[in-house]
């Protein structure tokens, strides 16, 4: 079941006096009907799309796409409503064992065609309120408002139903929720609901739609005409049953091309869901909530492994699960221009891969939990949520800081600026700028290649290994000019550093001159 946390339901009805638990997800839960009618006059009030926080899981965050919904859903059906009546039930709160009392509506519809699962004739669909009661007798008052204040706009035309098995009783289904706590009737689940939509019913008022060229709603508009007929066809988006059809299949095919498993099929419709509220947010007035900046500093050389980064959440992580990253967890990602100089670390932070140069650095965190994993449900957004600026710093007195990382030349062991392992390769000294054409080892000698030419008088190259230690150093002092031929060279008995090092070389001044 596609829909997070679950606890324990007992259905309250008193003619088999017998509680029985059933497996459910957190705020859903079944109903214990009675006789009373379904008739009661339409609301219709929606709140605005910057609807203020609901609750925990009930902050605004756009309107269900019909993928998701698809997704989501266990059973999708087309079906005429038969009857509506409300009851009274509560659930078990795995965590504590509280028993908790809610309202709730039981639908009961004639089955013209299953879309994506399967059944008899005849399906209950449940919508239970999302505010705890503190007797049962509350929340039998609580349904029967629900079933008052309901929208019955809808009751007579056929429709499409997506429904969720969350009870785990044969032909017992959840269509949604509502809510009354804040103030307004929230509808989630019809075509007026504005988060939803898992009630499309059919694009005209006779009700009745067959064969494949019948259109069903996919939004629903104020000006509707007398009867609910819309005055202009096409003034509102509709599917036909068809259409519905193709895109319940090609979810299908998306589920199968992945392992087809209950897992595979959750993190499908995770990965819709996730899509919708990242574009929400990145469209919407919270963009700038959605997507941070965050600005690290640090100094250069330093070993690598150093961490330059903390997500908000590690300090929790690390409380909770401790020095040892649980397996199955999920994964860190890092994206953006420098991705391969930073690695993500349990419990959320962001540590250099190797000694990082003077200059600014960035990067893309994110998070992707275990269940995101199996089917890559990560929107490309998400990805850019947490964007991280690493500022690194030279020490006083610094000329010039790269990267050095060594390779075979020929017969020698160096680098030049065309193949990408000695970078920055400009800058400026004693006012004067210059190119490190190539550093290369070769007969005993390390030759530094410079155009143009300059002496770098009373500079010294240091070389910074993994650890941040510098394992070898070139004064100028020691250094042989060669101004026709552009180089400095020195004698050296070995090779200072091996193809497949990873070193960071930095020019400093300050040295004294022969």
């Amino acid at each position: 079941m596609p829909h997070g946390l679950r606890s324990n339901i007992r259905r309250c009805c008193t003619l088999t006096g017998v509680p029985f638990l059933l497996a459910f997800a957190l705020a859903l839960t079944v109903s214990c009907a009675d006789s009373s009618s379904g008739t009661g006059p339409a609301d219709g009030t929606a709140p605005p799309a910057e609807a203020a926080l609901l609750g925990s899981f009930l902050y605004y965050t756009g309107s269900a796409s019909l993928e998701e919904r698809i997704a989501g859903a266990d059973v999708i059906a087309k079906v005429r409503l038969r009857s509506v009546s409300s009851g009274a039930e509560f659930r078990e709160i795995v965590k504590d064992g509280d028993l908790k009392h809610i309202g709730a509506l039981e639908h009961r519809f004639e089955v013209l065609e299953y879309l994506k699962g399967t059944g008899d004739g005849e399906l209950l669909a449940v919508v239970n309120e999302l505010v705890d009661q503190e007797t049962a007798e509350r929340a039998a008052e609580a349904g029967a408002a629900l079933l008052a204040r309901r929208d019955a706009r809808w009751d007579s035309r056929e429709a499409i139903v997506f429904l969720w098995d969350g009870i785990r009783q044969k032909d017992r289904y959840i269509l949604g929720s509502v809510t009354t706590e804040y103030g307004y009737f929230g509808d989630y689940y019809t075509i007026a609901s504005f988060r939803h939509q898992r009630w499309l019913p059919a694009a005209s008022d006779g009700g009745r739609e067959s064969g494949v060229s019948g259109r069903f709603l996919l939004d629903a508009r104020a000006d509707a005409g007398a009867g609910g007929t819309y005055r202009q066809s096409g003034s509102v988006p509709t599917i036909t049953l068809a259409a519905m059809k193709a895109k319940i299949a090609e979810i299908e095919r998306e589920a199968v091309a992945g392992d087809g498993s209950e897992a595979y099929r959750d993190c499908l419709y995770e990965k819709y869901k996730w899509e919708r509220e990242v574009s929400y947010f990145k469209e919407g007035k919270d963009g700038d909530y959605f997507y941070k900046r965050h600005d690290q500093a640090t100094a250069s050389g330093l070993p690598a492994e150093t961490q330059v980064y903390t997500a908000i959440q590690a300090g929790y992580m690390l409380q909770k699960h401790g020095e040892t990253e649980p397996r199955g967890y999920g994964e860190f990602v890092l994206r953006g221009r420098d991705e391969d100089l930073f690695h993500a670390r349990w419990p959320g932070v962001a540590k250099t891969a190797r000694p990082l140069p003077d200059g600014e650095y960035k990067f893309y965190y994110s998070y992707r939990p275990q269940e995101y994993v199996i089917c890559d449900a990560h929107p490309e957004e998400e990805m850019k949520r947490h964007e991280v600026f690493v500022t690194v710093t030279a020490p006083a007195g610094t000329v010039h800081e790269a990267f050095f990382d060594p390779v075979t030349v020929g017969t020698a062991v160096g680098a030049d600026g065309s193949n990408g392992v000695l970078k920055p390769v400009e800058f400026t000294v004693g006012g004067t700028a210059t190119t490190m054409q190539d550093l290369k080892w070769e007969n005993g000698s390390v030759v530094l290649t410079l155009s143009p030419y300059t002496a770098l008088t009373g500079v010294a190259i240091d070389f910074i290994a993994l650890d941040g230690s510098v394992t070898f150093s070139l004064h100028s002092k020691d250094a042989t000019a060669d101004s026709a031929a552009g180089t400095l060279t020195w004698a050296v008995e070995s090779a200072p550093w091996q193809a497949g090092d990873k070193l960071m070389l930095r020019i400093r001044e300050g040295v004294a001159a022969p």
